[in-house]
Formats: structure tokens, sequence, C-alpha cells
């Protein structure tokens, strides 16, 4: 998947995403603000997943890796969760 293609929880699920919202990587702020820069239409969806990341109580490095698979799992299925409840019509 193309980054331009990301929707909020794209950005959500990206290591290198996480790191820049959380201010962790030179690297990955310098490509994100370069990033959000040249594609300034995908601001809002990018704005929502910076909230969303830095509002979580992340740690400078999981436990082990299945504490972070299942803690990217449990955010993925939030995120579904959240899409579906806003998908529905009024009156069905």
């Amino acid at each position: 998947m193309e980054y331009y293609d990301y929707k909020v929880e794209d950005f959500i699920t990206d290591e290198s995403f996480q790191r820049y919202c959380l201010n962790q990587d030179e690297d990955d702020i310098r490509f994100w603000n370069n990033w959000k820069a040249d594609y300034a239409h995908k601001q809002f969806e990018m704005e929502e997943a910076e909230h969303f990341v830095r509002s979580m109580q992340w740690s400078d490095s999981p436990r082990n890796y299945f504490d972070y698979a299942l803690r990217k799992q449990v955010i993925r299925e939030q995120i579904q969760e959240k899409i579906k409840g806003s998908n529905k019509q009024p009156g069905v």
C-alpha cells in the first residue's frame, strides 16, 4: 500500500509513523513532516492517527514481540469497530 492511500488505521499501525508521533526517531520525524507538507490533503487522517497514537499508553519498547503484536491487533480491532459504527446509517 502506498502512503497516499493510507487511512487513519494504516497510519496508526505503521511503525515508522508511530515513532514519528512519539518523537523517537529523527529520520522518521523528518520523513513524516516532509510527507505531511507534500500531501496536505491527508492532514485530517494524519492528525486523527497522531492523536490516537499519542493517547495510547505506549512504552519505549514492548516487553516482547507477543506483547507488541497483541497490542497492535487490539488497536486494529478498535479501529474496525469505530469504522463499523461510523458507517451505520440512521434508522437502519
